[in-house]
């Protein structure tokens, strides 16, 4: 369910919870049948850490896709050294939010092993909101009105935190 050494990018759900405190539990259990040991036997030690459910905090950390917002960034202030017109900047302004709303998706999909359809969707929605909300040299240009993506990011954020991926999390995470 985790990662060793750091944090996973996957919402650990209270479902994915219970799983896995179950499946770490059947462990201990084998593993005493096996050596013919007793449940209070201190010879098994203690029991595996328990995984929690992630916190509103913790979700919405992991929603929030730094690395593509960074990336779009960077792109963005390059673009903008051409100095496009207006109509172009809004050319410049889609195409950088799909190069980085495909990388976000990668992203997620190949380093951090999120298997979540909906997790993916989401965090590529808050890049969307967050990179506009920026309010960059190309949002400048095209005069977008801040109110509005003021409230965009304020109402993402506040769903963030309520949202729980539907779907299973992947049951582990392939060794490298």
């Amino acid at each position: 369910m985790y990662l060793e050494g750091g944090m996973d990018r996957n919402v650990i759900t209270a479902k994915d919870a219970l799983k896995a405190n179950a499946r770490a539990r059947a462990a201990v259990d084998e593993k005493r049948k096996a050596e013919g040991l007793s449940e209070r036997n201190p010879r098994m030690g203690a029991l595996p850490p328990s995984v929690k459910p992630d916190q509103a905090l913790a979700r919405l950390v992991k929603f929030i896709p730094a690395e593509a917002l960074s990336l779009y960034m960077a792109l963005a202030g390059i673009a903008a050294t051409a100095q496009p017109a207006e109509n172009q900047a809004l050319y410049w302004l889609t195409f950088l939010l799909f190069v980085t709303a495909i990388f976000n998706a990668l992203y997620l999909y190949i380093i951090w092993n999120v298997r979540r359809g909906s997790q993916i969707f989401v965090s590529t929605i808050s890049l969307i909101v967050y990179a506009v909300a920026t309010n960059g040299p190309l949002v400048q240009q095209l005069k977008f009105p801040p109110i509005g993506s003021t409230l965009a990011l304020t109402l993402v954020t506040a769903f963030l935190c309520f949202f729980q991926p539907p779907e299973d999390a992947r049951e582990k995470i392939p060794k490298r």
